[in-house]
């Protein structure tokens, strides 16, 4: 019987015969839809609320074509473009990771720390939104024709003094942005977890691959941010839904508590044990949230030494040996 989001249907699923083309067309290759196929079909943590939401969006018939772009579509809708996500409504409930006021039980304490990868690289529409002639750090991008990689790579290059200025002015550039324009969801792990890795000999290419973010089609620079668990408001375990198409993203095992989020898919394939994992809403970030990580701004390079296929089973290796058989999965 074909599963869909962990559940088995008895009948014809809606999503089953376009989940089967993407399969079986693109199986064992490393293709990136087959992976998100596969995710699809194993993701537990997708409740039937939230199954409900995406099918009445993706509309019949669906697909394997359909229902990439449909659920691109419904991740822009719903969650990127939102001012309500769907990840923080009552349909996700089951996804909600508990706070805890004490030292017992479940659940993560509002003083523990966070930290996010803020991708400057990224920013470039908002920086030539904001850049006008009396804007103290971006004025340099009124004119259309600056190369913003060159500009970015002089301010990140620039003195301390300089460099926190141009931190300072970029988070306040964002927090008044994000009244206007929604942008979700915010990626977050833990900061106990993350710091091994802070002080890598390859900087922020060490850093985005531990996260498991996407390579970008040319290095970016990162500033990291530190924040605590109690300025996020709700704090969520992450869905394929969440993810948008990408393959980057793997289910965490069935069983594995909400509190302890997803599971990072390392890119360089090395490390013992998988990074959490939280999705929030956008939050005003604080200059402190920058110096209390360090005033850390480094470029990564897209750099990863195994294939995307290699990556993924190399990961699906890993989350059996720290999380056991359970955990094992009969596709990748």
């Amino acid at each position: 019987m074909f599963q869909i989001f962990g559940r088995a249907y008895p009948g014809v699923h809606p999503l089953a015969h376009a989940l089967r083309a993407l399969l079986e067309r693109h199986a064992g290759n490393g293709n990136e839809d087959a992976t998100v196929a596969f995710n699809i079909v194993d993701d537990h943590r997708v409740p039937p609320s939230r199954e409900d939401l995406l099918l009445n969006s993706l509309g019949a018939p669906i697909g394997g074509a359909t229902l990439k772009q449909g659920f691109t579509d419904f991740f822009k809708s719903n969650i990127r473009g939102s001012r309500t996500p769907d990840f923080i409504l009552a349909v996700n409930a089951p996804n909600r990771v508990p706070i805890r006021s004490g030292f017992e039980g479940d659940g993560l304490q509002p003083g523990l720390s966070l930290v996010r990868l803020l991708n400057l690289t990224g920013l470039e529409r908002v920086y030539r939104n904001y850049a006008l002639p009396a804007s103290e750090e971006f004025h340099g991008l009124v004119n259309p024709t600056v190369d913003f990689t060159v500009w970015l790579r002089d301010k990140c290059q620039a003195g301390d003094a300089e460099l926190e200025q141009f931190i300072t002015a970029t988070l306040s550039m964002l927090n008044t942005d994000r009244k206007k324009h929604a942008y979700q969801p915010v990626w977050a792990t833990l900061w106990d977890e993350f710091k091994p890795y802070l002080d890598h000999p390859d900087g922020a290419t060490r850093w985005r691959q531990a996260l498991g973010l996407k390579p970008d089609s040319h290095p970016c620079w990162y500033a990291v941010l530190k924040y605590p668990v109690g300025e996020v408001g709700d704090l969520f375990r992450p869905t394929q839904l969440d993810a948008d198409w990408s393959g980057y993203h793997h289910p965490s095992p069935a069983g594995v508590p909400v509190w302890r989020g997803g599971c990072t898919m390392d890119c360089r394939g090395e490390s013992d044990r998988p990074l959490s994992e939280y999705v929030h809403q956008q939050i005003d970030h604080k200059p402190e949230h920058w110096t209390l990580a360090g005033g850390r701004v480094k470029l990564a390079l897209m750099e990863d030494p195994l294939g995307f296929q290699a990556l993924r089973r190399r990961h699906h290796d890993l989350l059996v040996d720290h999380f056991g058989e359970a955990a094992r999965r009969w596709r990748l």
